[in-house]
């Protein structure tokens, strides 16, 4: 490539813009949740193309581009990955109210394209975070907590317990949620 040439310097600066264009495209139909692989990943090469992929990254990670749970595009910095351990057996968020459908990504991207989310700026959801969301449900909206059924309980205790087997730190937090009922009706910590 001619990197003396005005044209193929400005057709380089372009191709973030167009391929963000290729995106919305993909976003309007059934590949909505499919283009996550082109994202450009190489090697750090000195050549023609050595900004292309920071100046395409910078681009997308501001930009609309990503699905929430509240089935909005959303800028990737704004959406949280939620681990498979922090997930019911559909891959949906075990905590997914209100307030988090929209801060929360869309299962249905591919799995193992954690690192490319990454690179967009998507956060992954922590213990702390997850934690805290759970509190949120449970003090906010006690009915619907209390109403989910046996199944999503006994998944919640599963993602606890390997929190607290990953870290004891989450023990003594995690004993503070009432998240135990009793047989009168009563939840206790």
């Amino acid at each position: 490539v001619d990197s003396s040439s005005h044209w193929n310097r400005a057709l380089l600066r372009r191709i973030p813009q167009a391929f963000l264009g290729a995106i919305q495209l993909f976003n309007s139909g059934k590949l909505r949740y499919s283009w996550l692989p082109y994202l450009p990943f190489r090697p750090y090469v000195g050549d023609f193309f050595k900004t292309l992929e920071e100046e395409t990254i910078r681009l997308l990670c501001r930009s609309p581009i990503l699905e929430s749970f509240a089935g909005l595009l959303e800028p990737p910095s704004s959406l949280i990955y939620i681990p498979v351990s922090f997930s019911d057996d559909e891959g949906k968020p075990l905590i997914l109210t209100d307030g988090t459908k929209s801060r929360y990504l869309s299962h249905r991207y591919p799995s193992g394209e954690e690192h490319r989310l990454k690179s967009l700026g998507v956060k992954s959801l922590t213990t702390e975070d997850f934690i805290e969301d759970l509190r949120g449900f449970i003090t906010k909206t006690p009915t619907q907590f209390r109403k989910m059924p046996d199944s999503w309980h006994s998944k919640l205790a599963e993602a606890l317990l390997s929190a607290i087997a990953r870290s004891h730190y989450w023990k003594s937090t995690i004993s503070t949620l009432e998240i135990v009922p009793l047989r009168n009706g009563q939840w206790v910590s």
